[in-house]
């Protein structure tokens, strides 16, 4: 009787020790291993959806296996996996450290493509702040429309990879700290970040823009000048209304190129060019305008000067009188505009 009661007692114990825990895309999970152990998670998902797992250890290195849901080894990565999902239904992540003597707490990072995100959505023409821990993911999602331009820009003292994930949670593009691309179809994208190197850590800031959308800068007024400071890797907005042939002009100013992006009411790019743009709108509507520098190191000061050529619309230095002279020092780049009667 007593050996029958130990039996039981051992398979209870075993049991509970080596239970497996669903993951929650987006989240943190604690655990610890006793040398030796494993302790195992599963996740659920899609085939072709993508996957990212991060484990963290102040004792060991984490390893991380994963097994596919007809029980057989997939893939496996120490402390990092980044992955696409071969097949539909339920995985395993088996943990465990890199040296079986070794013991102690983990954290584990999951984040699976068209699932829920640490850090909510992405507006446009605002930035997020935020600290990413050692071995950390950040992940955030957006609302956007086949057609639609997207930039998408990170600064830190470190390096981020940027992944993004279409409406299905199949891995669509990404880039070292930028990202600046036209969305493929309509829905929920999921953005997730991580630092090139294990070792990375520390503050971070995000920068986001969806032509057609939201602007950081608000209106730009014919014949005027918005100046300021452009943060190392920002993204300037600004939104206008245009009449189809009307004439425009725009010009930066900075001690470094800045990248200028014109967009169409639908989200869609128009035009782009480096410090100036001058053409003729195509369409009716209300165009949106993105101004970011062409090197992701370069931080400091700005002009951004803006000239619509319509009777209708502002210049910057009123009219001009038959017989007077008008004199001036023109700033580097700079746009000076005046109306006359003829």
């Amino acid at each position: 009787m007593r050996r029958i009661l130990s039996q039981i007692v051992f398979l209870v114990v075993f049991f509970v020790s080596s239970s497996a825990y669903a993951l929650t895309s987006g989240s943190v999970t604690n655990g610890s291993i006793s040398a030796g152990g494993t302790s195992y998670q599963t996740f659920s998902g899609t085939a072709g959806q993508g996957v990212h797992l991060s484990g963290y250890s102040d004792d060991y290195i984490v390893r991380i296996d994963i097994v596919d849901p007809d029980g057989i080894d997939w893939s496996g990565s120490n402390e990092r996996f980044v992955g696409t999902l071969p097949k539909t239904g339920t995985y395993t992540v088996e943990i465990t450290a890199t040296s079986p003597s070794l013991s102690g707490d983990y954290s584990l990072y999951y984040v699976r493509g068209a699932d829920s995100v640490s850090n909510g959505s992405l507006t446009s023409g605002e930035s997020e702040t935020g600290t990413l821990p050692e071995l950390g993911l950040i992940s955030y999602d957006f609302y956007g429309e086949s057609g639609q331009a997207v930039i998408f820009h990170t600064a830190a003292a470190y390096n981020m990879q940027i992944y993004v994930y279409d409406p299905a949670g199949d891995y669509w593009t990404g880039g070292n700290n930028r990202v600046n691309s036209t969305l493929p179809d309509t829905g929920t994208y999921t953005v997730v970040m991580r630092g090139v190197s294990t070792s990375d850590t520390g503050a971070f800031n995000t920068y986001f823009f969806l032509g057609g959308e939201g602007v950081s800068n608000g209106d730009a007024l014919s014949g005027t000048n918005d100046n300021g400071s452009l943060a190392t890797n920002g993204i300037l907005s600004f939104q206008f209304d245009g009449l189809f042939d009307e004439g425009l002009m725009i010009h930066t100013n900075a001690s470094s190129p800045l990248t200028i992006r014109v967009y169409k009411e639908d989200g869609s790019l128009w035009t782009g060019a480096n410090n100036r743009i001058l053409d003729q709108l195509p369409e009716d509507g209300r165009y949106t305008v993105a101004v970011y520098a062409t090197s992701n190191s370069f931080s400091g000061d700005y002009d951004f000067y803006f000239l619509k050529m319509n009777q209708s619309d502002g210049v910057s230095d009123g009219w001009f009188v038959p017989g007077t002279t008008r004199g001036f020092y023109l700033q580097p780049n700079e746009i000076v505009s005046y109306k006359f009667k003829g």
